[in-house]
């Protein structure tokens, strides 16, 4: 025979199965997509808008992929000094800038690790106009695909009316080295 609380335990487990029972099957219950189960033509539609919605996404993908192929090279790092060297001595050039220095620095992933920035400090001496201003610009023309991040111009020779200039200039290549792999003095961060 069972004791008045196996009797009373029993009840509230037999209630509580009904009630779970009752949601259940009545569309009572709370779910993720409101309670009741949607009709064909409201479901239809949610799809429609889906699709629609994910057809814009990747188009938008799409669109953001060419922007970086634009903007990037797909290079090794290692590869990227060198040309980089040979670009900025040519800009120089046209620009009636002698370089006195070109060291390349470390490279670093972006913040969201897409790519890496490979960086060189440029160092060199000369009128601030037009040839260090011409050499800027000629730099950041997007189809060379350099960017200067940093200049540092310091009082020159005053008889010659140069300035001394220091520049970091960075290109960007999607060739991300695969986590722990620390080749060409890669580092994390911005």
């Amino acid at each position: 025979m069972k004791t008045t609380r196996e009797k009373v335990l029993v009840a509230v487990m037999v209630v509580i199965l009904l009630v779970a029972g009752y949601m259940t099957f009545s569309g009572g219950g709370s779910s993720s997509t409101g309670g009741s189960l949607l009709s064909a033509a409201d479901a239809r539609k949610k799809y429609e808008d889906g699709k629609v919605q994910y057809v814009a996404l990747g188009k938008q993908d799409d669109a953001m992929q060419a922007k970086l192929a634009a903007w990037t090279s797909s290079d090794s790092p290692g590869a990227i000094a060198p040309a980089m060297v040979t670009r900025l001595m040519a800009i120089a050039k046209k620009s009636g800038v002698h370089l006195d220095s070109i060291r390349p620095l470390h490279s670093q992933l972006t913040e969201n690790g897409a790519a890496l920035r490979v960086p060189v400090q440029v160092d060199f001496k000369a009128p601030f106009h037009p040839n260090v201003i011409e050499f800027l610009y000629r730099v950041e023309n997007p189809k060379g695909k350099l960017v200067v991040d940093h200049v540092d111009v310091h009082s020159g020779d005053t008889h010659f009316a140069t300035i001394n200039v220091s520049a970091r200039i960075s290109t960007f290549t999607t060739d991300v080295p695969t986590k722990g792999d620390n080749q060409n003095g890669t580092q994390t961060g911005s």
